[in-house]
């Protein structure tokens, strides 16, 4: 995904969420707000920090546990990017999966 954005002339700002570190692993971002800087968050983690990764049925438990009990909590700026009107959010399951694009829906308050 950074790539992509990268080679269509975006400068792509990217963030991940570490769900066995806490509060200071996983901290607040600015959102950009512009279409030449959009924010990509790894909500599964980053190859790149192996522990953060979701993999395994185990990890995703944990994962969905770390979420609902907000041990750690997603940073807030991320829970307020994707109430914003314009957010568009492309969920990845796994690499060489085909992207599923989603628009949040502010009146109904959920993903469209």
């Amino acid at each position: 995904m950074l790539r992509a954005l990268k080679e269509a002339g975006k400068s792509p700002l990217a963030y991940r969420y570490h769900m066995r570190g806490d509060k200071r692993d996983n901290p607040e971002f600015v959102l950009s707000g512009s279409a030449s800087a959009p924010v990509v968050y790894h909500l599964f983690g980053t190859a790149r920090e192996p522990g953060s990764l979701v993999l395994s049925e185990n990890d995703l438990l944990d994962f969905l546990i770390a979420i609902v009990s907000e041990r750690p909590p997603l940073p807030n700026s991320l829970s307020r990017g994707a109430q914003a009107e314009r957010t568009e959010l492309s969920l990845r399951r796994l690499r060489n999966q085909p992207v599923v694009p989603a628009r949040f829906d502010e009146s109904a308050g959920a993903l469209a």
